[in-house]
């Protein structure tokens, strides 16, 4: 009976503790944290923003045009697998806002399938300091965001069309809507081989 009773005076102590504590409030301010570091943090690396222009559909075939890294090919529209530096396909990380589009069984990406419509900000790293982003970023990685919202208001429509030999045929349309606090974008594709 006597644990009871100073069980209960401990609890009548605390509880007079607890309450006797400041009740006041203390606003901060808003913290606004958007983009990805992703290359800003990586020391003694080289990092090469690539330049969209539309004018190559693939992705590989933009990266080829700008970049030191290899592809290897199999054909028109057909399997591309990137190298950096010697090291395989497997040892280069693609990521697309922060995510990694590796095949998780293959561990490599097929940039034939991938088109430069749908993104905005197109980079590569080179280098093992990549390797922050993942195991199989040992060569390099390449950076694939869309561009940070600029909350005009009003709506930007854009349509691309290309059409080649062989029956190739690649539609896109963007959309962007939005005000000085809301940015909506949506876009659609097409390609026929």
């Amino acid at each position: 009976m006597d644990k009871y009773v100073v069980l209960f005076i401990m609890t009548v102590a605390m509880a007079s503790h607890a309450s006797a504590q400041r009740k006041d409030t203390i606003l901060l301010k808003e913290v606004e944290v958007y983009g990805m570091p992703l290359s800003r943090y990586s020391s003694g690396t080289k990092v090469d923003q690539i330049q969209n222009t539309g004018e190559s559909p693939l992705l590989y075939k933009a990266l080829a045009d700008e970049t030191t890294a290899y592809f290897k090919t199999y054909g028109n529209s057909q399997l591309a697998t990137i190298a950096f530096r010697g090291t395989s396909a497997s040892h280069t990380a693609v990521l697309w806002n922060g995510i990694n589009i590796n095949s998780p069984s293959l561990g490599q990406t097929d940039f034939s399938l991938l088109p430069t419509f749908l993104m905005e900000d197109i980079a590569v790293q080179y280098g093992t300091a990549s390797s922050m982003y993942g195991s199989d970023a040992l060569g390099g990685s390449v950076i694939l965001a869309q561009a940070a919202p600029r909350f005009e208001k009003g709506m930007r429509l854009q349509y691309h069309q290309q059409i080649g030999s062989f029956g190739r045929n690649f539609s896109g349309a963007k959309a962007v809507w939005g005000n000085d606090k809301f940015e909506f974008r949506t876009k659609v594709f097409s390609s026929f081989i």
